[in-house]
């Protein structure tokens, strides 16, 4: 859990969330917002194939 809490605490400082649409993470996170990265990852490998 100290982890989460360090990674929420460098992304804040760093303002790397500040101007993004979306953040995605993988796996869990205590990023305010943060959306998980597998399932759209899923989503998007197995989708059809458009040609």
């Amino acid at each position: 859990m100290a982890d989460l809490t360090r990674d929420k605490k460098f992304v804040a400082e760093a303002k790397l969330a500040e101007r993004a649409d979306e953040v995605f993470v993988n796996g869990d996170s205590f990023i305010p917002n943060a959306k998980a990265l597998e399932p759209v990852f899923k989503a998007r490998m197995f989708a059809p194939v458009e040609g």
